[in-house]
């Protein structure tokens, strides 16, 4: 049997630095005037969806930001989700938010 592992400060503080860093990628990929003008480019090019990827591919769909956008976006009527996409090492993952205002 695996004993469990010891908790640090160290370590502790690194899992809340990540928490943190996810949280700021977050708020700036879906500051709302971004995710509006996304939606207003994309639609005005023909298009019925947006993707929004973070800047590095890291997962921000657990982030409040990312909730609070979803939430959103899904009482405006949108349909929104977030889907996963190939990160850059094997077996490794990222999620974009995909945005569609189909009819």
């Amino acid at each position: 049997m695996i004993a469990p592992r010891k908790s640090s400060a160290m370590l502790e503080r690194a899992r809340q630095s990540t928490q943190d860093g996810r949280e700021q990628a977050a708020r700036e990929l879906l500051e709302w005037e971004k995710v509006e003008g996304a939606i207003r480019e994309a639609a005005g090019k023909g298009f019925d969806h947006v993707n929004l990827a973070p800047a590095l591919p890291i997962n921000i769909r657990d982030t409040e930001t990312g909730r609070t956008a979803m939430e959103r976006l899904t009482r405006l009527g949108f349909s929104a989700s977030w889907d996963s996409r190939p990160g850059p090492h094997p077996g490794t993952h990222f999620y974009v938010l995909s945005i569609s205002w189909t009819t």
